[in-house]
């Protein structure tokens, strides 16, 4: 069940299909912040004074667009990259899982690709 991509064509590294998904995550995390923001407004009116919730919401909207930023960076990374290092994809994945849900299990994966991939190139 080794599936890579040789010069003729052929099957498509399973790293390349989990990459493509996490990118669509991290659209679909942007679509939501984006359809969102007036729910982020009144989270952040409903927990702070008037005169600080700017402060609130605008810290609310750095936190998802640091998780949607670390979604892409980690599905680009997994596209592009021919080998994975625990070091990049750890963090990314953790920050990601921020998010929650499907965010979670996809990084989960990464990881298991990652140390997947270690392990098979460490074997003799």
């Amino acid at each position: 069940m080794n599936a890579e991509l040789n010069s003729n064509g052929g099957t498509v590294p399973i790293k390349r299909v989990i990459g493509a998904a996490v990118v669509a995550f991290a659209v679909h995390i942007v679509f939501q912040l984006i359809n969102n923001v007036g729910a982020l407004k009144q989270t952040a009116d409903a927990f702070s004074t008037p005169e600080d919730s700017f402060w609130i919401y605008a810290g609310l909207v750095f936190v998802n667009c640091l998780i949607a930023t670390s979604a892409g960076v980690l599905g680009v990374y997994l596209i592009r990259s021919k080998e994975l290092l625990l070091r990049y994809t750890v963090p990314l994945a953790v920050v990601m899982a921020l998010f929650g849900g499907l965010s979670v299990i996809l990084g989960i994966v990464v990881i298991g690709i990652t140390v997947a991939q270690k392990c098979k190139s460490n074997a003799i």
